[in-house]
């Protein structure tokens, strides 16, 4: 216990100043060989302080590390020595270091002629000495494969050996080994090293790092998170491995550091999170159109997995969740959830009537680019816009019907906004306070709220209608419910032009058909409401603006904005919606 508490305190040491303790002696030495029969052979030359203290081989057949399999590669059971391929090339490799590659001699078949070797190795050398061969010669490149390989030292622990493979200038494998101050391999130890009894999941090292090793090449390098102590913070990966990964991770960064085509070559899966289910418009917009647009116009660089429902984060943790970036680098955020930490984005839902369609998406874009407050008070919380999508506007949810707005006189309303419940004040209406949910449906069922404010889906999937059945709408009773996509800034920052650039493109893109899907789906979302036994009936331009006087909304606004140090934001705001007049 002392002594694995000493080891925590050293590497704690090591990350807080950047530079281990004492010089790395190591260097290697990369080469690899393609057999058309077996596959791709990896070698690794390492010397320490200038001698040779090891060679490692591996090989990839159908794209599996042979040494991976360990057992079950299946030639034990048909070995004359009983030993399988993994044993075999141990067995090889330290032969090799005491003797010298010159001194392996071969038949016609490939098998060695050493009596003293093929005691320990009966398979075909004659593929691993070419692949030593050319890792003394330098020679990197074959049959159309790459190798770059980095290094780790510390200490502590010792070497950590990175191979990247690249397959027609895209990253096709990462292997790792580990090679101890003693000059153990410790993959080649496999469930001898004794970290599987110990281990919350039940594996040993080298079951760890071959999961590390897949899940850097699915998700990048870059998007591995560990702590001070160097154990990875990422949920799926710690599922896989909870060793350090610290050492790993920056032997990958340092095979990659010379290639700054690395993030563009390999395919980077970046996690979604939203708290709604897949379904509803905005979803099904992010998902059918947004998205795939990404992996188009980064050419599957860049993948996107969503995960829905709020599986990840619900509303009101989602700021804070992408800001963090650990469990997801993507995420939707809602202003209204987050007043303290985005006061001027609340501006929007001050406005009780607002552009419709593919005006209100222009309105958006042209808020963020003429505005550049907004998009500051976005990054200062670390996070990066990159498409701003909007919901369904507003709708009234009687109990009784309305033959104008001006029947809510001296009733109870509900609506969540601070800003709608001095819009209904001012419209002679009681505005009244209930969490969202159940409790609204029941306060309506038994007449306690006369009505409701809402943006129709959500009056829709609450069942509102059933208990309220007379809807007034119009599209533009905007809500200003703008859902704000945007990236953890750090991942933002890191992603070469290109990509970036690609990200643009496909948000441009999208956005050229985001008004006609919001028209339609309103449509379609009207129709619904009707056909489930609602009553709805459109709002004229008389009606709408009445509703829009009788709010009041630019006397709440300017005092507001005054309280807020946000006066000169709100004409800027006032000024977009517009059309650029400022009236």
């Amino acid at each position: 216990m002392i002594k694995k508490l000493l080891a925590i305190i050293a590497v704690i040491f090591i990350l807080t100043f950047t530079a281990y303790a004492t010089e790395n002696p190591y260097t290697v030495k990369s080469g690899l060989y393609f057999s058309e029969q077996w596959g791709l052979y990896i070698a690794n030359i390492i010397e320490n302080n200038g001698k040779i203290s090891n060679v490692i081989i591996d090989r990839l057949a159908n794209g599996k590390s042979s040494k991976e399999l360990h057992d079950n590669y299946g030639i034990k059971r048909v070995s004359s020595i009983n030993k399988d391929w993994w044993e075999q090339v141990a067995y090889y490799e330290s032969w090799v270091v005491e003797h010298g590659l010159e001194a392996v001699k071969t038949d016609d078949k490939g098998h060695a002629l050493n009596t003293d070797l093929i005691s320990g190795a009966t398979i075909n050398v004659a593929d691993l000495s070419e692949a030593v061969k050319n890792a003394q010669d330098g020679k990197t490149e074959d049959g159309g494969y790459t190798i770059k390989t980095g290094m780790s030292y510390n200490d502590t622990w010792g070497l950590y050996v990175a191979n990247v493979i690249f397959k027609d200038g895209k990253i096709f494998k990462i292997l790792l080994d580990y090679i101890t101050k003693d000059g153990e391999n410790i993959k080649e130890k496999y469930d001898n090293y004794g970290m599987k009894p110990l281990s919350s999941i039940n594996k040993d090292w080298w079951e760890q790092a071959a999961y590390y090793e897949d899940w850097v090449l699915k998700n990048g390098i870059d998007a591995v998170k560990y702590d001070a102590e160097g154990k990875a913070v990422n949920v799926d990966l710690v599922s896989g491995a909870t060793m350090l990964v610290d050492d790993m991770t920056m032997a990958v960064r340092d095979a990659l550091k010379e290639d700054e085509a690395t993030v563009k070559q390999s395919s980077l899966t970046l996690t979604y999170s939203d708290h709604e289910p897949l379904g509803n418009m905005r979803t099904k917009f992010l998902n059918d159109v947004f998205f795939p647009a990404i992996e188009k116009e980064t050419s599957g660089r860049i993948k996107i997995n969503p995960v829905w429902n709020g599986e990840i984060s619900i509303s009101y943790e989602n700021l804070n969740t992408v800001k963090d970036g650990t469990r997801a680098q993507i995420t939707v955020i809602v202003p209204e959830y987050s007043m303290k930490e985005l006061p001027l984005h609340q501006l929007f839902k001050s406005f009780p009537t607002g552009p419709i369609g593919q005006e209100q998406v222009n309105f958006f874009r042209n808020v963020y680019h003429e505005i550049p407050e907004l998009v500051n008070e976005l990054e200062a919380q670390n996070i990066h816009p990159i498409i701003i999508a909007t919901g369904y506007p507003a709708a009234f949810f009687s109990l009784k019907p309305l033959k104008s707005l001006r029947d809510i006189k001296g009733q109870n309303w509900r609506s969540a906004s601070f800003w709608h419940k001095d819009f209904l004040a001012n419209a002679g209406a009681t505005p009244v306070t209930i969490s969202w949910g159940q409790g609204v449906y029941d306060a309506l069922d038994n007449g306690t709220l006369d009505g409701l404010i809402v943006n129709i889906d959500s009056g829709y999937d609450l069942k509102a209608h059933k208990a309220a059945p007379n809807i007034l709408a119009s599209k533009k009773l905007w809500l200003g419910h703008e859902y704000i996509i945007a990236m953890n800034k750090d991942v933002w920052d890191k992603l070469p032009d290109e990509d970036k650039k690609a990200i643009e493109r496909a948000a441009e893109s999208s956005y050229k058909v985001l008004g006609g899907i919001m028209d339609e789906r309103f449509t379609w979302q009207l129709e619904t409401l009707r056909n489930d036994g609602a009553t709805v009936r459109l709002l004229t331009d008389d009606e709408v603006a009445y509703w829009e006087e009788a709010t009041n909304y630019k006397s709440i606004q300017a005092k507001w904005a005054e309280e807020n140090n946000a006066v000169s934001v709100l004409e800027a705001i006032r000024k977009c919606m517009n059309g650029g007049t400022g009236n």
